[in-house]
């Protein structure tokens, strides 16, 4: 089945249906990211609306002109590519963590001041993020605050509105990250 998004994306309706889109499969992705991953409802749900946004931006970006599958096959894709993706960056993150328990009193003193230099960085970049970002990312990170933690504190409409913000400023972070220190 072929789709044509770009005449969608050029409809003034153009909200709606991804507004639609995501009514419509968000059920079904959690259920499907549980029965085919063993994926945790929260961080399906978070997987969800990070596929959502790329979704969006491929459309804007005229990277998605036309599907050779639906929709619904197209976002599952991203949301399933996105998960493993995760996956991996966790089981290196063990891995890495593994492999330290080894190691001598040096390189552990070593180890530790290079993250403090990477988290000194890290801060930096934070500091100039914004107090909005800067905010929402302290309270989810540093205080271990849940989503309707977070919106309630900020007196955001629901828990969504926090995901969906504290993943625009996650990438803002990584990206400013990038352009000052290069690297990861």
């Amino acid at each position: 089945m072929k789709e044509n998004v770009t005449a969608e994306v050029k409809d003034a309706s153009m909200y709606g249906s991804i507004e639609s889109i995501y009514k419509d499969f968000r059920e079904e992705f959690i259920q499907w990211m549980y029965k085919t991953y063993s994926c945790p409802k929260d961080d399906a749900v978070e997987i969800y609306q990070v596929a959502i946004v790329i979704v969006y931006e491929n459309i804007i970006a005229g990277k998605l002109k036309e599907l050779k599958s639906s929709i619904k096959t197209y976002l599952f894709g991203v949301g399933k590519n996105k998960y493993l993706e995760r996956r991996r960056e966790r089981s290196r993150f063990i891995h890495d963590w593994d492999f330290n328990l080894g190691e001598d009193e040096q390189d552990k003193k070593e180890l530790s001041e290079e993250r403090e230099r990477e988290v000194n960085k890290v801060m930096h970049c934070l500091n100039e993020l914004g107090e909005k970002c800067k905010g929402i990312l302290q309270m989810y990170y540093y205080q271990n605050l849940t989503m309707e933690e977070i919106a309630a504190a900020l007196d955001y409409k629901n828990a969504d509105t926090v995901k969906n913000l504290k993943y625009k400023c996650m990438n803002r972070l990584r990206n400013m990250f990038k352009e000052k220190y290069g690297g990861r």
